[in-house]
This record gives structure tokens, C-alpha cells and sequence, in this order.
């Protein structure tokens, strides 16, 4: 059982989350071991009546698979978790003064 803690917390499996532009992509990362310590470590999961989390992750290949699976939720209009996480930072990237967009009349091709 040791060595298969010992390769969970090695590698790609314990890569700290991080956003990036590989080769022209947008890509956001997180190593398997790291997503579950999130759960387990997360403010929401903590009861404040023990020093245990309400939830621990006992499966992290099949953790990361489920959460996957509702970032990509559809919702009535199509878009998903995922689609209004890129949205609102898209807006703050604006709001923050990125040199990289600039305001139009907002009529659009009328």
C-alpha cells in the first residue's frame, strides 16, 4: 500500500492547479491527488464540530472522472459550469484593464 501513496503523490497526479497558454491553448490543469486534497481541504467541507472533513475522497481517479462530468453539466441554455467560469473571467479580464479588448458602440453588425 505505500507505494501506491508514494506515486499518488508524485508526477502528474499531485500538480498544483494552474491556468496556462500551452502552444496557443488555454489550459487548465490539476493533478488528480491535488483535486481530491481540495475537496478534503475545501471551506465548504468542514462541519466545524470535528477536525475531519464531512467528505474524503477515497477514489481520485474516480473523483476527478465525476467532477469532469459536472463541469461539462449542460444547463436549460447550453452553457455549463465550465462555459460561465470562462465567461465571468473573461468580464474580470475586462473589468481589470486588459490592454487586449476595446469597447465598441455595443450595436453590434445593425
Amino acid at each position: 500500500m505505500k507505494r501506491n501513496a508514494k506515486k499518488l503523490s508524485s508526477g502528474r497526479l499531485g500538480m498544483p492547479l494552474r491556468a496556462r497558454i500551452v502552444r496557443g491553448v488555454l489550459t487548465i490543469e490539476i493533478g488528480r491527488r491535488t483535486l481530491a486534497w481540495a475537496n478534503d481541504h475545501g471551506p465548504d467541507n468542514w462541519s466545524g464540530k470535528a477536525d475531519v472533513p464531512i467528505y474524503r475522497v477515497t477514489d481520485v481517479e474516480e473523483f476527478a472522472v465525476d467532477v469532469v462530468r459536472e463541469m461539462n453539466d449542460e444547463a436549460e441554455d447550453g452553457s455549463t459550469p465550465l462555459t460561465r467560469f470562462i465567461d465571468e473571467m473573461c468580464s474580470k479580464a475586462i473589468e481589470e484593464g486588459s490592454a487586449a479588448v476595446e469597447r465598441t458602440d455595443g450595436e453590434g453588425d445593425k
